[in-house]
């Protein structure tokens, strides 16, 4: 807008005069100007939606990270829950009688390879 106001204020000066040529050619100049300043309009909001664009790629690359991070979270409180209850049952069994019995079993065929030797 600062380039169109001499233009202006020259053109306003020469409309008074009779030289058509100058005016034309201000006119041109100005239609010029204008054109420059859509053009660059254009640009500018083309680079605007391209970053836009980009800020909206990486909002959905954070979604689907946080996402899998979530889910990777589930899977591992998953897994843990199944190692605690695995625990458990390992614990019960080597608390079963059975257990007792084979370690018994066990001590005595110890001892007895013991008393042997």
């Amino acid at each position: 807008m600062k380039n169109l106001l001499p233009v202006l204020a020259a053109l306003g000066l020469l409309v008074g005069c009779s030289d058509t040529d100058k005016i034309e050619k201000l006119e041109k100049a100005l239609k010029s100007q204008g054109d420059r300043l859509l053009t660059l309009q254009e640009k500018q909001l083309l680079a605007q939606k391209e970053q836009d664009l980009v800020a909206l790629k990486q909002k959905e690359e954070v979604a689907r990270l946080e996402k899998e991070k979530a889910l990777l979270a589930l899977k591992q409180e998953e897994e843990v829950v199944r190692l605690k209850k695995e625990r458990v049952e390992l614990k019960k069994e080597l608390q079963s009688p059975e257990s007792e019995l084979s370690e018994a079993a066990k001590l005595q065929l110890e001892l007895d390879a013991s008393v042997c030797a």
